[in-house]
């Protein structure tokens, strides 16, 4: 993208932006949607998103294009934190710390995964595609 450091940090802010945006807004969304019927649509839409933020040309695509990703991870955290929740109370039993856990572990794997493809040299186009 030819982008400086400023200028890619201020692109990549896309994704918080809209995250923060979600965490704030979807409760009621997905409420009138349904947990189900958002998650199915949010799931592959994330990917989608980011897929097409990769092919971004500058700092202000990069930026437009990560928001609604997002907006998706925002929703996708608040539907798994609330399935979280029912099963703790249907169960009697805590597992919140566990749910986050898995949550973290898996961005924690896909930054590997994707640093390891960047050392590969693999472009992010190809990553995403893979």
């Amino acid at each position: 993208m030819g982008l400086s450091e400023g200028e890619l940090g201020i692109g990549l802010i896309g994704a918080a932006c809209g995250t923060l945006v979600s965490l704030t807004l979807a409760g009621r969304l997905v409420e009138r949607v349904g947990h189900r019927r958002a998650l199915l649509a949010l799931l592959p839409a994330l990917p989608l998103f980011y897929a097409l933020a990769a092919h971004a040309s500058g700092m202000v695509a990069l930026f437009v294009g990560l928001l609604p990703a997002g907006l998706c991870i925002g929703a996708i955290e608040l539907l798994v934190n609330l399935e979280a929740d029912r099963v703790e109370h249907q169960g009697g039993r805590r597992i919140m710390n566990r749910a986050h856990a898995f949550w973290s572990f898996g961005f924690f794997g896909a930054g590997l995964l994707g640093a390891l493809a960047a050392r590969l040299g693999i472009s992010p186009q190809w990553q995403l595609a893979g």
